[in-house]
């Protein structure tokens, strides 16, 4: 399980979810796109970029949280 408070590498997320780097990649680069998550790039060797949550994604949690509890409580 992921910790929502801190931005996460690529290759961590990529390990959690269990999906190619790809569908990964693709997933990351369109929720950039619409302002829910924020990338960061630092300049060193080698690069290490990072994700995290947008104060608009942010919004997004009660929404998911309420999600996950339905399916828990739906598809056991």
């Amino acid at each position: 399980m992921l910790n929502h408070e801190t931005p996460h590498r690529f290759n961590e997320l990529k390990r959690v979810l269990g999906i190619t780097a790809t569908t990964l990649s693709r997933r990351l680069d369109a929720l950039v796109e619409h302002g829910l998550v924020h990338r960061e790039v630092f300049a060193e060797v080698p690069a290490r970029v990072e994700y995290g949550l947008t104060e608009r994604g942010e919004t997004l949690r009660p929404v998911l949280e309420s999600l996950f509890c339905w399916v828990d409580e739906h598809m056991a």
